[in-house]
């Protein structure tokens, strides 16, 4: 493990290699400038029940975004589970996603 990213206090995230622009920097080359996003959004059951959940989407980036080992198509939401590999175009580095108990309330 290298490092540990905290996705708190915001509903969204923005990952690319624009350091200007993206809330985490990654710098593998094939990585596009705006490459994918963390949303947490708001979904509502049919007892009208509010939860939050996240969810990954790929900005149509150039190289793709793997989920699970999956490339999965760009502009389309993907909801992530504690456990999840994501990785980012042709970049070996994998990312776990983690849910912590607190982290959805």
């Amino acid at each position: 493990m290298i490092d540990t990213l905290k996705l708190t206090g915001r509903e969204w995230w923005l990952f690319g290699r624009d350091p200007d622009v993206t809330d985490y920097c990654l710098e593998h080359a094939s990585i596009s400038k705006q490459h994918a996003v963390i949303q947490f959004r708001r979904r509502f059951n049919d007892r009208f029940e509010e939860s939050i959940k996240p969810f990954l989407i790929d900005l149509e980036s150039a190289n793709g975004t793997q989920l699970n080992g999956q490339l999965i198509e760009g502009g389309r939401y993907y909801e992530l589970r504690s456990g999840d590999l994501i990785q980012f175009a042709l970049s070996t580095r994998e990312y776990l996603f983690l849910l912590s108990d607190t982290s959805l309330r």
